[in-house]
């Protein structure tokens, strides 16, 4: 059972039950956190046989909303609709959970809820950027760290090397890249600059600084950079991509990105989620299987 935040989103609780009730139509078991009465009478307007579907509803008195400091949220709040279904995976009754809330209350909640993998200091946000010819490129992170370390840095491309391999995403040793505004080792911020030379020492497989534009064309498989960089990028390319093709997207993220780093399946969905994207998400959490990271 996949648990859901009915809360989180800029078009919840309707997109969000609305694809909760899609994938429940596949049969996948979806369980939604929020207040029992709103849910149910927005399940009835959309579908009067729900009950016959594998939906379950789970009671919530708050929500977090997309402006609130999320360490004080998650602490503040603890019957929100976002700490409530991260719990849920934690107590074993889901398996994953999908928001599209607060990514930053998202994650603190899944540090402090699931707990971090061994080894690893900060999770990621990583995506998978579809490209042509049915490859993809893994970018981390996309928002979950503003602010880090080259050390942090490192420990993402150990993480995407590990998610690629297990997942069998790449049948060669993963390629691994500095995003970067240019090629050249003496490039970049300082802290890319830092990073650079600790890949160089510690990463087989480092390729070097990429730009974005290799990013799209597939000159390597796992992308790391700050979630600050990150984040910016992926947004421009999301825009530049609908406005060039009409409004379908080939770069988007189906449904969402998983938080590597934390024990347990971690969906975060796009703040402006549509049904469809929701139930995308519910489909990715629900194939996720346990990682060794």
């Amino acid at each position: 059972m996949i648990a859901v935040d009915a809360l989180g989103g800029d078009f919840a609780p309707h997109a969000i039950i609305e694809g909760a009730l899609r994938a429940s139509r596949t049969r996948i078991p979806v369980a939604l956190f929020g207040p029992t009465d709103q849910l149910i009478a927005i399940l009835n307007q959309l579908d009067s046989e729900w009950k016959c579907l594998p939906i379950s509803i789970f009671h919530s008195s708050e929500e977090i909303l997309m402006d609130e400091e999320p360490a004080m949220a998650v602490r503040r709040k603890g019957d929100s609709s976002l700490v409530r279904a991260v719990a849920s995976v934690a107590d074993g009754t889901c398996t994953g959970v999908v928001s599209a809330g607060n990514s930053g209350a998202l994650m603190v909640a899944a540090m402090f809820i699931l707990g971090k993998s061994d080894g690893i200091d900060r999770p990621a946000i990583a995506g998978l950027i579809p490209l042509p010819n049915n490859k993809h490129t893994l970018v981390l992170d996309l928002g979950g760290n503003v602010n880090c370390k080259a050390s942090h840095l490192l420990h993402f491309a150990h993480l995407g090397m590990n998610y690629m391999l297990t997942r069998s995403i790449v049948q060669h040793p993963p390629r691994i890249a500095l995003l970067c505004n240019g090629t050249e080792e003496n490039k970049g911020s300082a802290l890319v600059k830092e990073a650079h030379a600790l890949f160089v020492q510690s990463t087989h497989h480092f390729v070097g600084n990429i730009e974005p534009a290799d990013v799209l064309d597939g000159k390597a498989d796992i992308v790391v950079c700050d979630g600050f960089t990150g984040n910016i990028f992926l947004k421009t390319i999301e825009a530049c991509s609908r406005m060039f093709e009409k409004g379908n997207s080939p770069y988007t993220i189906p449904g969402g990105a998983q938080l590597l780093g934390v024990k347990g399946a971690v969906i975060v969905a796009h703040g402006n989620s549509s049904s469809s994207s929701i139930q995308k998400a519910i489909h990715l959490a629900h194939q996720i299987k346990p990682l060794k990271q």
